[in-house]
């Protein structure tokens, strides 16, 4: 698309033949172009026909002073896509260059066996033929996870293109009410796109989805609820940061779908996903506001007081914090029923969970606070033990795990 954004004005000639040589009437067809390469279900394949469309419009008044537009968003979309695709260029370069690697090395392995060489020497091959496949493995996830951060740009690349249609305005009187048409319609499709992005508050997500529960919540939870309950160290277990990157971009490109690819379907990295998720909302399920008080329930003498502080504090957490959160630790008692294949307690669940659903907003004036943010912790540990220990006692009625997703 960029490389079809033109960069010289018309000559001066018949109507027809001006229009067509006019900067923007080429633009609207490069766009128009660029939408049939992507999936009518993508916002920037409505975004993108809909600006080719104004383009053309625009190209019947236009002026020599938009070349200096035009110059401006090919720069803008320029930097994105040159720095991500050399990016993904070196990176399959990288992938073909080990794979013949490993092509190579495989032969020699099997030929060394063919010619019965001594064992030492296979031995070593096939050391080398493990460590090329760990090495290939490594260098497709990065290669993936580069590809996906690209398609995850989308939103940037659909505002490039808004903000262009805002500079037409400027010198386009005449085709105000085109381009402030065009403008109202690539802000509804923004609007609209779901926000199932890391990083997007709850309520944004759930408004802009129309759920009840936050769906990289559900889909994390309905799948370790199928293929993880038994996995030893489940959410304690990390994976490695390629695989939790590819995952992350993934989702936030829309790539995953149910059921998961055999790329996906590992538990620890599905565990690790749930937890960077709740760890980069930008505000914890339980709440800033409600921290204190938390906190305080823990200062209660008996654990029945303990309960009841508790609870009457969940009963004022905004409806779409408590009801994610009833959901969560309905999972998480589940988790502790299978205790006996996933070693995973209530006590051992409460200390890899409660990071992620309860801290304390930072203080500006004491950031390096150890001992009270040790402290904190240790009281968050016992609330989401109890919350895990208790369930029936804080929350009422079943958990129907699988609320859009089918198993």
């Amino acid at each position: 698309m960029v490389k079809k954004l033109p960069a010289g004005s018309a000559d001066i000639q018949d109507r027809d033949k001006r229009i067509k040589k006019q900067s923007h009437y080429k633009i609207g067809q490069a766009l128009e172009e660029s939408s049939k390469e992507l999936s009518t279900d993508m916002p920037l394949h409505h975004v993108l026909l809909n600006s080719g469309d104004l383009e053309k419009s625009l190209a019947e008044c236009i002026v020599d002073s938009e070349l200096e537009t035009e110059s401006k968003v090919v720069r803008r979309l320029k930097l994105i896509l040159d720095k991500e695709i050399q990016e993904i260029s070196t990176l399959k370069r990288n992938v073909s260059r080990t794979l013949q690697e490993y092509a190579s090395i495989t032969r020699n392995y099997e030929a060394a066996k063919r010619l019965d060489e001594p064992q030492a020497k296979i031995n070593n091959i096939k050391d080398q033929q493990e460590q090329c496949e760990v090495r290939l493995e490594k260098e497709r996830d990065m290669w993936a996870a580069q590809m996906f951060e690209l398609i995850a740009k989308e939103d940037v690349i659909v505002h490039c293109i808004r903000d262009y249609v805002l500079n037409q305005r400027n010198y386009h009187e005449r085709a105000l009410h085109k381009v402030n048409t065009s403008l109202a319609n690539i802000q509804d499709i923004i609007e609209s796109t779901v926000k199932s992005r890391f990083g997007t508050s709850l309520n944004d997500h759930l408004a802009s989805t129309n759920r009840q529960i936050s769906y990289i919540i559900e889909l994390c939870v309905c799948c370790l609820v199928e293929n993880g309950l038994h996995e030893e160290g489940l959410l304690r277990v990390g994976c490695a940061s390629t695989k939790l990157r590819r995952m992350k971009h993934a989702l936030e490109a829309q790539h995953v779908k149910t059921p998961l690819s055999v790329d996906y379907q590992d538990p620890h990295v599905i565990g690790s996903i749930l937890k960077l998720y709740l760890r980069e909302l930008p505000e914890p399920l339980l709440t800033f506001k409600h921290y204190d008080d938390f906190i305080r329930t823990v200062e209660r003498h008996s654990e029945q007081e303990r309960k009841a502080a508790i609870k009457a504090t969940l009963e004022k957490l905004p409806k779409a914090n408590y009801d994610n959160l009833r959901y969560l630790t309905k999972f998480l008692w589940l988790v502790t029923q299978n205790v006996e294949y996933n070693k995973m307690s209530s006590h051992n669940l409460a200390i890899v969970m409660s990071p992620n659903m309860l801290w304390p907003r930072r203080d500006e004036n004491n950031p390096d606070d150890y001992m009270g943010q040790v402290n904190s912790s240790s009281a968050v540990n016992i609330i989401i033990d109890l919350m895990i220990n208790h369930w029936d006692y804080f929350f009422e009625g079943d958990v129907d795990f699988f609320v859009t997703l089918q198993r």
